[in-house]
């Protein structure tokens, strides 16, 4: 017997699998089967669609995100900034960036990685700096450090990244195996 709970299980899965085709071929399967979508259900959708970079059924689930009056959620508001940023579409990325009525580090990581992905890297690290002047309750955490050091390494921006490099000390994550690896390859990045 099958409910929401169970479609959801196979939905996540496969997209947690990096297999999105799978994973949209299931949803419509449970759409036909009259199954009616969740939040969880969305979210999946979500990532399913930016990992195979499916644009058009991206803004089909959007639409009926907004149809079952879900779009305010800051999960579904964050996840759809991933999936527009990974499909390419940062001008719907930074829409929906702005409808938020609150944005957390996630929120934040999100929009900041959607531009740097999107080959933008100058003002993905001008929304670094905005995060730290606007939202000043705001810690960035490792996953901001490295996506930020990343960037700087892209473009050679030794002087930025020591500057992100004497934050991370001062924020506590100079231990971290995953910023400390952000930090490496920054530096060798910039020579």
């Amino acid at each position: 017997k099958r409910n929401v709970v169970t479609w959801n299980a196979m939905l996540g899965a496969y997209a947690e699998q990096g297999q999105g085709y799978m994973s949209v071929s299931l949803f419509k399967q449970m759409l036909l089967e009259g199954f009616l979508p969740d939040k969880v259900t969305y979210i999946s959708m979500l990532e399913a669609c930016a990992q195979i970079i499916l644009l058009d059924e991206g803004k089909k689930i959007h639409t009926a995100i907004i149809d079952n009056g879900l779009d305010l959620d800051l999960v579904i508001q964050t996840s759809l900034i991933y999936m527009y940023s990974k499909c390419g579409s940062i001008e719907d990325a930074l829409s929906e960036f702005h409808r938020m009525p609150m944005r957390d580090v996630v929120a934040w990581n999100a929009l900041i990685s959607g531009y740097a992905c999107c080959g933008f890297s100058a003002k993905a690290l001008e929304l670094f700096q905005e995060m730290q002047k606007l939202e000043q309750n705001l810690i960035p955490d490792k996953v901001t450090y490295s996506c930020v050091l990343a960037i700087c390494g892209s473009i050679g921006a030794l002087d930025i990244g020591r500057d992100i490099h004497s934050d991370v000390r001062k924020n506590g994550l100079a231990q971290d195996l995953i910023v400390c690896r952000s930090l490496i390859s920054m530096y060798a990045e910039c020579g």
